[in-house]
């Protein structure tokens, strides 16, 4: 049987020689979904493109109209992994028509997010397709730490490298950026304690300053932070 230009197909039984109930072996149909809209996201961008944390993002989607018929009003469903992160307001779109929205969802911790969006999650529109909402963008949105400068002590020595109780002790101790940009100008002050393994008090505190500017990866010169009279077990 061959159905053409039909919505509903209705079978009537007018006699059963088997049972008082209609049967049926085997049915077939064949066709199309009727006209309908059909909304489909192309497209998934932020801004700026290499964001830091302290930048705010906006995400832009890219919706279209694939389907026969104009579609009316919904949204998208904005995501980072799985976590939404914000919605975006679509009109009304013409049959083979697009826009673009956007959202700004403000700025991100550092790290790496797979951005994703999903047109009409909550199905207003009656689609010709309802499973082809979804798009992925396969680049991943990257955040990168705010660029700072961050200073570390190291090394820390002392000469003599095992000194003998009552012995004078000299310590410096070096200054390394370990940060993706220059120190500050002026004085980074450095302090030493001295600590009993025993009691855990603290027997001789040391300070000292670096000053200058200190370049991202570099290890300023030694600063020598005074001595100690070494004692046991301190």
């Amino acid at each position: 049987m061959t159905v053409e230009d039909a919505a509903e197909l209705r079978l009537q039984f007018t006699a059963n020689t088997g049972a008082p109930a209609g049967q049926v072996a085997e049915l077939q149909v064949i066709g199309e979904p009727a006209p309908n809209p059909d909304l489909q996201v192309t497209g998934l961008t932020w801004a700026p493109q290499s964001p830091s944390e302290s930048s705010p993002i906006t995400l832009s989607a890219t919706v279209r109209n694939a389907g026969e018929l104009q579609s009316g009003a919904t949204s998208v469903n904005l995501y980072l992994g799985t976590g939404e992160v914000g919605t975006a307001a679509v009109g009304t779109l013409a049959a083979g028509a697009t826009a673009t929205v956007t959202a700004n969802i403000g700025a991100r911790d550092a790290g790496s997010y797979s951005a994703n969006a999903k047109v009409d999650e909550d199905n207003v529109v009656v689609e010709k397709d309802e499973t082809n909402n979804a798009y992925a963008n396969p680049t991943p949105l990257v955040v990168s730490a705010v660029p700072t400068s961050d200073l570390v002590a190291s090394p820390v020595s002392w000469t003599p490298s095992n000194p003998q109780n009552g012995a004078t002790v000299t310590f410096t101790v070096a200054i390394r950026n370990q940060g993706t940009v220059a120190s500050a100008s002026g004085a980074h002050g450095i302090t030493l304690t001295v600590v009993d393994a025993t009691t855990g008090a603290t027997v001789r505190t040391l300070t000292g300053a670096h000053n200058g500017v200190i370049a991202p990866g570099a290890t300023a010169a030694p600063v020598n932070l005074g001595t100690w009279p070494a004692a046991n077990d301190a």
